[in-house]
């Protein structure tokens, strides 16, 4: 099932699983909209909930990823 489909369905569970899966919540769908706006376009509140909850774990995923230590250099004056 595509996303568009599930979110169109309102199956938060299958939107849920496809982000699990690697599927992007950013990538514009076929019509030009992103997947948030077709579901909160819809009054679709279970697929907003299910794409938000998909973008915070795929956040805090980068998140990890792209940590680096940040060392401060004094300051002279």
């Amino acid at each position: 099932m595509s996303l568009e489909r599930a979110i169109q369905e309102n199956d938060a569970a299958m939107i849920r699983a496809l982000l699990a899966g690697g599927c992007d919540p950013d990538a514009r769908l076929p019509n030009g909209e992103l997947p948030l706006q077709l579901a909160a376009g819809n009054s679709q509140n279970e697929a907003v909930l299910a794409l938000l909850d998909g973008v915070q774990i795929q956040d805090e995923s980068d998140r990890m990823a792209r940590t680096t230590t940040f060392t401060p250099t004094p300051i002279r004056s």
